[in-house]
């Protein structure tokens, strides 16, 4: 073909032709504004089933637990023996009463607002400890990582519930002790995981960027590294949240939970296995099912979120 037909190439001397470049999401700081990606999330994670049934469960027990005791309103303070060990549907108790004649659905009512917010706070404590010591362990690297790694694998080789045992019998157990000391313990998943992350990320244009710019280490990790890894701390933390209630459930079935007058879900737990042989079976299955439920729709919300936000997962 002639260098004037139409449809030739007219290229000046020496010049080749590049190949195309594919770019692919996790090549793309995702650090500002909306974009295409949070939209592809969603429509993944609506995709996904059980991911939106885990949505409804965690809604529904959160509406059950802070708006269900503004309508249904029961004194879970002052005890009434008279009206001990009542069954289902008798006298106004739809789910009975307790050995201190607490209405058990107000009580689930109340003890899931306990369970609940430790385990978020708790969550969102550990989350943001795990995500601090994962991306400074994983961008600065050399003598602070191993430091930091040597922590977290000597914490890990301890199992959780001993060390919260151990604290248990020597202070006073508190909303916010129960929060710090399952923070404490929860946080080093996280770590390992943000790190991993971090390895990976530190390598990207983006933050070669920030360092041929004279920008510090903090701006990278704070600006680039963090928002970049959102995924991962998101999907953890929402694992953290079923990990802390769980924990909790398991220290106040020990005992060790938070004192009466104050009310959770494995509080509800530990009581009613004294009365399970006289045939009190409505002291543990509301609590059993409300512990099971949160945690199963904790799992798949995170399974979803996992799916949705892992760039490979949802190419």
């Amino acid at each position: 073909m002639s260098e004037f037909e139409p449809g030739a190439e007219r290229l000046a001397p020496g010049l080749v032709t590049a190949e195309p470049v594919t770019v692919t999401d996790h090549d793309v700081d995702h650090t500002g504004g909306d974009q295409p990606w949070l939209f592809r999330s969603l429509r993944v994670f609506a995709a996904n089933r059980l991911a939106v049934v885990g949505a409804v469960i965690v809604i529904l027990l959160v509406a059950f637990c802070y708006i269900g005791p503004l309508v249904y309103h029961t004194d879970q303070i002052s005890t009434n023996l008279q009206d001990a060990h009542l069954g289902p549907f008798t006298d106004g108790h739809p789910l009975g009463t307790d050995e201190l004649g607490h209405d058990v659905l107000g009580r689930l009512m109340v003890g899931g607002q306990t369970s609940i917010e430790v385990g978020f706070a708790a969550a969102a404590l550990a989350t943001v400890l795990g995500t601090a010591v994962g991306a400074i362990a994983g961008y600065f690297g050399g003598i602070l990582d191993a430091l930091l790694m040597r922590i977290v694998d000597g914490f890990m080789a301890i199992p959780a519930l001993f060390i919260v045992i151990v604290l248990g019998t020597i202070f006073q157990p508190t909303k916010g002790l129960l929060i710090v000391v399952i923070a404490g313990l929860s946080w080093l998943i996280t770590a390992r995981l943000v790190r991993g992350d971090t390895l990976s990320l530190r390598t990207r244009d983006y933050v070669e960027a920030v360092r041929l710019s004279g920008g510090s280490g903090w701006r990278a990790v704070v600006g680039h590294i963090i928002p970049n890894a959102i995924g991962t701390i998101v999907v953890s933390g929402t694992f953290q949240v079923a990990d802390a209630i769980l924990l909790l459930a398991s220290l106040d079935f020990l005992g060790l939970g938070i004192p009466p007058p104050a009310a959770s879900w494995g509080q509800m737990l530990s009581s009613g296995i004294n009365y399970v042989y006289d045939g009190y079976w409505w002291l543990i299955i509301p609590p059993g099912v409300a512990i099971s439920l949160v945690v199963l729709g904790f799992n798949f919300l995170g399974d979803g979120l996992r799916d949705a936000l892992d760039v490979r997962l949802r190419n």
